[in-house]
C-alpha cells in the first residue's frame, strides 16, 4: 500500500523531500524528464539548494504546494511575519 494512500486514509498531508529529485533542465537521466516535479500526489514537495541537500533555511529551498487553499493559508501566515529591510542580509 502506498504511503500516500495510508496518509490520505488518516487525514494526513504528504510532505515530500525531493533533495535528490532534480535531474537537470534538459536531462533524460534514467528515463526521467528533465527538471523537478516531485510526486504528483504529494501535498507539498520541497527541493533544497544547499550542498548538503537538507531542507534548511541556510541556503534556501523551493516548494511546490498543490492545494490552492493550503497555499493561500501559507501566504497569509507568511504575511504576518515581520518584514526586514534587505540591508539586514548584507551585514556581517
Amino acid at each position: 500500500e502506498s504511503v500516500i494512500r495510508v496518509a490520505r486514509s488518516r487525514g494526513l498531508f504528504v510532505m515530500e523531500d525531493c533533495a535528490q529529485a532534480f535531474v537537470g533542465a534538459s536531462s533524460r537521466a534514467g528515463g526521467l524528464a528533465g527538471g523537478f516535479r516531485g510526486h504528483p500526489e504529494a501535498d507539498l514537495s520541497f527541493v533544497s539548494f544547499g550542498f548538503m541537500k537538507t531542507l534548511t533555511a541556510l541556503n534556501g529551498a523551493v516548494g511546490l504546494v498543490r492545494d490552492p487553499k493550503l497555499k493561500e493559508a501559507m501566504v497569509q501566515l507568511q504575511n504576518t511575519y515581520k518584514k526586514r529591510p534587505a540591508a539586514v542580509f548584507f551585514r556581517r
